[in-house]
């Protein structure tokens, strides 16, 4: 379920993501697997992007970001060091689809910083491409420029195609 979810943000259907995730979600969260701190906080995660980005494609939007926020919330109470950039990352996405692009810089750098924090270097390095977008002039294309000489560096050919799997909430419906 999560290598499909992840291959239906990458490919730019975040329905058939959403559609996946949600139809399976009771029976992983009845399952023992999300009693394994990694696997549950994974899930989450993903259940929350999947969320996220089809609220921000209008599908089902109201539900499915209230099922992001909740994502947000779970993850922040999480004890798990990588939970918190993880709440970071999707607050910032919430707050874009809520028309707050202030808030949603503040927390794409505040989960850049918690990322670096802990050698999460792909996901700082995205959120930082994502906030150089948001920012104008040459703040923004600083940041947006050094997060892409390392997604280069990482040999990312199409780091839009990775925010939309990492990092959604940004596209336009």
């Amino acid at each position: 379920m999560f290598a499909e979810v992840h291959l239906a943000l990458y490919v730019g259907e975040p329905e058939r993501a959403w559609r996946t995730i949600d139809s399976q979600w009771r029976a992983f969260f009845r399952s023992t697997q999300r009693r394994i701190t990694l696997v549950g906080l994974d899930a989450v995660t993903r259940r929350g992007r999947c969320a996220l980005a089809a609220a921000t494609h209008g599908i089902e939007p109201a539900r499915t970001l209230q099922v992001a926020e909740r994502a947000a919330r779970a993850l922040r109470r999480e004890p798990a060091s990588a939970a918190g950039p993880m709440a970071l990352l999707l607050s910032a996405g919430i707050a874009q689809v809520r028309g707050d692009s202030e808030t949603a810089v503040r927390a794409l750098l505040d989960a850049a910083r918690a990322s670096d924090d802990l050698d999460m270097r792909l996901y700082a390095a995205l959120a930082r491409r994502q906030a150089g977008t948001l920012l104008a002039g040459a703040d923004g294309a600083e940041l947006r420029a050094g997060a892409d000489r390392f997604l280069s560096s990482q040999r990312i050919a199409r780091p839009e195609r990775m925010l939309e799997v990492l990092l959604p909430g940004f596209t336009p419906a």
